[in-house]
């Protein structure tokens, strides 16, 4: 009988997984996962390893196969990575057998892992936090900057004839390349499908989901993903995307039925934004309420986005707009929600200018 080797989780300093990856230390916790950095021996690299909480082992999710979600997402994202930079490189895979305590008992559980290249810089997310809590909006330009790299990074994504599927802040990392330059990768792939697939489940993310997504049966399209590169533009925006709710039910009935309020006009109490800029470039008011749109017919296609975004940068750039042009503060009833912090590894310099990716 064979006597498996047990690690701890989660893995101390020091462990080595698979005779190649040292664990240096825990960087995140997830809803779902635990993701390490780790040093590959034999690619002399650090890197991180993403592996799910023992917890949510399908022997007591059963319901929620989340070990076949990660190896799907292994493969996707391997896919994806392949002469694409908009997408983090993945460099092997398999499983872990650890020791885990899990509903205060001690369990023997495989994990599916995978290692993945390590990222420098912040997520959209915390960029919109940092602001947030120091109740400053962002420039236009920097606005823009920042959502044409998110634009190129799907676009990338729809012409491999993939759709991520859950598009939204926090799956939105703003990575610095060694020579100083900065592009967006596209991280969590678990649930991107080809383009076509029929969909028994909608997207990822409540609030970032087409008003379509609600609906089993649709085929996964671009006009999703835009609609929730719209949302994380009307957030990088203005903080807050157009709608609020308090669970799935609620958003449902707020992406299918309420229309957004445009982040130049006055919001409608439907709407529940937080607040409106009047200064904001009227063509990105345009294409992100066409993004918005109800009917996925309606909605520009990737490649229309990403030429509007271009054109306004080409506009803000003639007229001598800095990247870091400053603006006046919001008004003091948009404080923090309660419970609301800052994110301390944000990049406090993200108004700084941002060069295009190739």
């Amino acid at each position: 009988m064979t006597t498996r080797e047990l690690l701890e989780f989660p893995f101390a300093p020091g462990t080595v997984i698979d005779g190649r990856l040292v664990v240096k230390e825990g960087v995140e916790v997830g809803g779902m996962g635990h993701v390490f950095c780790v040093w590959d021996r034999e690619g002399e690299r650090d890197c991180c390893l993403k592996t799910i909480l023992p917890g949510l082992h399908p022997r007591f999710c059963p319901a929620l196969d989340l070990c076949e979600l990660m190896r799907r997402e292994r493969v996707t994202a391997a896919t994806l990575a392949v002469d694409n930079d908009f997408v983090p490189r993945i460099f092997q895979g398999g499983t872990i057998w650890v020791s885990a305590e899990v509903q205060g008992k001690w369990h023997e559980l495989d994990l599916p892992y995978y290692s993945m290249e390590r990222l420098q810089g912040t997520t959209f997310e915390r960029i919109i936090r940092l602001q947030r809590q120091q109740r400053e909006l962002l420039p236009w330009r920097t606005v823009v900057d920042l959502s044409l790299l998110c634009a190129r990074a799907v676009q990338a994504v729809h012409r491999r004839g993939f759709i991520h599927r859950d598009i939204k802040p926090s799956n939105i990392f703003l990575h610095q390349r060694e020579d100083g330059s900065r592009l967006v990768k596209l991280i969590d792939c678990g649930i991107s499908a080809r383009a076509g697939d029929k969909l028994l489940l909608g997207t990822g993310t409540a609030r970032f989901g087409s008003p379509e997504s609600f609906v089993p049966g649709n085929a996964a399209n671009e006009a999703g993903d835009n609609y929730a590169l719209a949302l994380v533009v009307y957030e990088l925006a203005l903080w807050r995307g157009p709608f609020v709710a308090a669970d799935l039910r609620g958003y449902a009935c707020a992406h299918q039925f309420i229309a957004p309020a445009g982040i130049r006009q006055t919001p409608t109490a439907e709407s529940a934004a937080s607040r409106f800029r009047p200064d904001a470039p009227p063509e990105l008011e345009d294409i992100l309420l066409r993004a918005l749109s109800k009917s996925p017919a309606d909605r520009p296609s990737t490649d229309a986005i990403l030429d509007a975004l271009e054109g306004i940068r080409e506009r803000l750039t003639r007229e001598g707009v800095p990247p870091n042009a400053h603006h006046d503060r919001p008004p003091g009833h948009l404080a923090l929600q309660p419970g609301e912090t800052a994110i301390p590894h944000a990049w406090r310099r993200v108004s700084a200018s941002l060069p295009a990716a190739p």
